[in-house]
């Protein structure tokens, strides 16, 4: 039974490589705007979806695509950090490929550069949830899998997430 999971998991990566490897390299290229470094950033985003296959196999399509976006990005904010680069991204070319619209809640307040700006802003364990929930749209169950947390704690990050970011978002705004 072991094998024929592995067996599994090696055609759904394989079949993943094959189907976002482009789209991971586009998005890992408008954070770098470096073709090597987006090779590299592209690689390094398959590489740990290798280790967290498992996670992906429960997925529905939208939901693996949006974790292998995130990862491509990911990895190219990594490589960004390791070259101590700090590097503005246009937000709204970076999230072309998105399928889902942001939710009405945050998207309805218009900016979204600041949304994301704000949103970089939280603390990390706020940011991450805040950025699936909002920007791509992922429910609180889809979080909860993708980052191996329980649906209640998801439940409360986003809550005091959205606090905090309201506040920001004001100060921010009024700059």
């Amino acid at each position: 039974r072991e094998e024929a999971e592995e067996e599994t998991d090696k055609e759904l990566f394989t079949n993943l490589f094959l189907q976002y490897e482009k789209q991971m390299w586009f998005i890992a290229n408008k954070v770098l705007n470096d073709v090597h470094l987006s090779e590299d950033a592209t690689q390094e985003a398959f590489k740990r979806i290798a280790i967290n296959i498992k996670t992906l196999r429960n997925l529905n399509q939208d939901a693996r695509r949006k974790y292998l976006l995130i990862a491509a990005k990911n990895a190219a904010v990594d490589i960004i950090k390791k070259e101590q680069k700090l590097k503005t991204v246009d937000i709204d070319t970076l999230y072309d490929l998105q399928d889902n619209e942001a939710s009405d809640e945050i998207a309805s307040l218009g900016d979204d550069t600041l949304i994301i700006k704000v949103i970089k802003m939280l603390p990390q364990k706020y940011s991450d949830v805040m950025y699936l929930h909002f920007v791509l749209n992922l429910s609180e169950k889809e979080i909860a899998r993708q980052l191996d947390m329980k649906n209640n704690t998801v439940s409360q990050q986003i809550k005091r997430g959205r606090k905090m970011f309201v506040e920001l978002y004001e100060r921010e705004k009024n700059k």
